[in-house]
């Protein structure tokens, strides 16, 4: 049995696991975790490592036919009339990955933010850490010193936006 890769709809990768798999065919979605900033809420979030791509596992002697019609796929990526193969070693490799990985948060340390609300909304400041589940250390200069300000985390954004 080969591994191969799918190209899904935008967005639909998810759907194309769920219906490929209710097929009876082995299928792998490697996703990221990471923090996401909704609605000023920090969540936790899973995305494709690669957005559109899912992998699955065929069989030469099985019929392909049944996972071009399959809702949420476009396609079974090839070269040509052969379907584009990846080693068993490498699918391996990603799921050891993503079960090692941890968690990306919203915020880099040392990333510039700016303070959306309370006393010092409008203020741009410097990530330092998280503190806590729900709060954050920013660096901003006060009265031409450095202070350190605990802000509640779903109020800063990235500074660019």
């Amino acid at each position: 049995m080969n591994w191969c890769v799918v190209y899904t709809k935008r967005g639909q990768e998810r759907r194309a696991l769920e219906n490929l798999e209710r097929q009876g065919f082995a299928c792998y979605l490697p996703v990221l975790r990471l923090q996401k900033l909704l609605r000023g809420v920090v969540t936790n979030a899973q995305e494709p490592l690669f957005p559109r791509y899912l992998f699955v596992q065929l069989d030469a002697d099985k019929g392909w036919s049944t996972l071009r019609s399959t809702k949420g796929v476009t396609r079974l990526v090839s070269f040509g009339t052969d379907p584009a193969l990846v080693p068993a070693a490498l699918i391996e490799r990603l799921r050891l990955e993503e079960a090692a990985a941890r968690v990306a948060p919203v915020f880099q340390a040392g990333e510039a933010v700016r303070i959306g609300a309370g006393a010092f909304s409008g203020i741009e400041g410097i990530f330092l850490m998280q503190d806590g589940e729900s709060r954050a250390l920013v660096l901003i200069q006060l009265l031409q010193q450095p202070a350190r300000l605990q802000v509640e985390l779903s109020s800063i954004r990235p500074a660019n936006r």
